[in-house]
């Protein structure tokens, strides 16, 4: 069996579709191969506290601090909204601690080894100088807060998920799920990410509208 370790860091108010659009895909991993490959997903946090998500409020036991984590595969950071993720843009432990694993994968860069984000999550990469000289995207909201951060490359055209070597970095919530099934592609194979598909029943009609476009960041204020 192929094993391979997902770490999705937790802070407070994170989104709560963020977290689950990459570990409810990546759990079927292993169902859907016949037991040949498996992901395994953990929930990373300073403590194992209950992490309170947003929107609602919904709380999530995390599986392991950041003591305990010190390699994984793949690093998949979520997002949240405007006060939580302006919160954790100023939270050097986790910040240290994002840039401590994409430090590893980097080290340790193989076919396997991915740094992505969905949503705001692209601006903790960002802040963590893990997307400087790479192709990224965001939501769509905060576009203009991912521009704090000139050393990373920002699409003009609309894009679900943006991938730039082993950068994955996703658009709005929902594009998660999309981007997780593209991820199980990339390090498993198109059939495996097809069954899980299928098992999603993940069929969306996208439409051909696009979502409105932002000029102010209105959580960087003076600078990320």
């Amino acid at each position: 069996m192929t094993e391979l370790i997902v770490g999705i860091p937790l802070f407070s108010g994170v989104d709560l579709l963020d977290v689950v659009s990459a570990q409810e895909p990546f759990s079927f991993v292993e169902q859907v191969s016949a037991g040949q490959h498996k992901m395994t997903t953990y929930l990373i946090a300073q403590s194992i506290e209950l992490v309170e998500t947003s929107p609602g409020g919904l709380r999530v036991m995390p599986d392991k601090t950041f003591q305990e984590i010190n390699e994984v595969d793949i690093l998949w950071i979520p997002g949240g909204g405007p006060v939580s993720i302006e919160t954790a843009l100023q939270d050097n432990i986790l910040l240290d601690y994002i840039q401590k694993l994409g430090n590893y994968i980097e080290q340790f860069s193989k076919k396997s080894s991915l740094i992505t984000s969905v949503c705001t999550g692209s601006l903790l990469l960002a802040k963590a100088g893990l997307l400087n000289g790479y192709k990224a995207t965001t939501h769509w909201q905060f576009i203009p807060c991912l521009r704090e951060f000139p050393e990373v490359e920002i699409l003009e055209e609309y894009n679900r998920f943006v991938t730039d070597c082993n950068r994955i970095t996703g658009g709005g919530i929902s594009s998660g799920i999309e981007e997780a099934l593209e991820i199980i592609r990339i390090v498993i194979s198109d059939d495996v990410s097809q069954k899980v598909r299928e098992i999603l029943e993940y069929y969306p009609k996208i439409s051909e509208d696009i979502p409105p476009t932002e000029n102010t960041c209105n959580i960087c204020t003076g600078s990320c």
